[in-house]
């Protein structure tokens, strides 16, 4: 059954490595790192795929190709979808980094960076806040057996938890001194959200290979083909057909300047004259 409505119990503080209030300190929700990663790989290569960023993502590039794989935008969003869980460093996880205020400070900020080097302020701002989007919407999908469940989504406007009860993704153990939880469970667990986001990050992936491969790189221009005309100075002269008889003269020479011009008119002449010269003489 779906809870979409808030949990009003607030989150207690909890001590590194002990239980406390309920909450297990050993214990996140889903996704794993790994998991978040790839949603920010997608937000970002669907970001590129849009034409206000296709530019970018091929001046990244150091050949004609599409866009490298890794962008400066794409390892932005990388870092920022797995930033929220930075939290547990401070034994307040799911809280602040995990709300609609952190996305806007994530946004604002990226945005004033982009601008400071001369990018689209805008469409950055509003990618990697996306990004950062996509952790808070993807501990909301996951399973939480830790009270209170959910994340705090609307904050600073409610500090109330939120819990879907969709439990699309696995928990994930932090219990290092037991093998089977922490090794294979979790590998499953990596498995499993691979499976379930790694088909929206190719798509998106292939979306924006296509894009920047259709409209950009460098324009490959045909070579002009070769001028059939010679070159000035090169010799157009034809070796005498077995026609001709024994003693007639080939025709002069023109060279490429001079084809249709008066000496091309007067070589003519003169390969008349030879010729009615040596029937004359025989």
């Amino acid at each position: 059954m779906l809870t979409f409505a808030p949990i009003a119990s607030r989150c207690r503080i909890c001590l590194s490595g002990l239980q406390h209030g309920g909450r297990d300190c050993y214990v996140g929700s889903m996704p794993s790192p790994a998991g978040h990663v790839v949603a920010g790989l997608a937000v970002a290569w669907a970001a590129e795929a849009l034409e206000p960023l296709q530019m970018r993502a091929r001046a990244s590039g150091s050949g004609p190709a599409a866009a490298p794989v890794l962008t400066p935008l794409v390892l932005a969003c990388a870092v920022l979808a797995l930033a929220p869980d930075l939290d547990i460093l401070f034994a307040s996880h799911r809280t602040l980094t995990h709300s609609a205020g952190a996305v806007a400070v994530a946004a604002v900020a990226s945005g004033a960076i982009a601008r400071a080097f001369g990018l689209p302020g805008l469409v950055f701002g509003l990618t990697c806040g996306l990004a950062v989007a996509s952790h808070v919407a993807l501990d909301w999908l996951g399973r939480d057996s830790n009270t209170p469940r959910g994340v705090m989504a609307l904050w600073p406007v409610s500090t109330a938890y939120y819990y879907s009860g969709i439990d699309l993704f696995a928990e994930v153990s932090r219990r290092y001194w037991k093998p089977d939880e922490f090794i294979l469970k979790n590998a499953v667990s990596v498995v499993r959200e691979v499976l379930i986001l790694g088909p929206v990050a190719a798509a998106a992936f292939w979306l924006r290979r296509q894009r920047t491969a259709g409209t950009g790189g460098a324009q490959r221009c045909s070579a002009p083909s070769e001028s059939r005309i010679p070159s000035p100075g090169s010799s157009s002269c034809r070796t005498p057909s077995r026609s001709s008889g024994p003693g007639v003269p080939p025709p002069p020479c023109a060279s490429a300047g001079d084809r249709g011009g008066t000496s091309g008119r007067r070589g003519r002449r003169g390969a008349r004259r030879g010729s009615r010269g040596t029937r004359r003489g025989r």
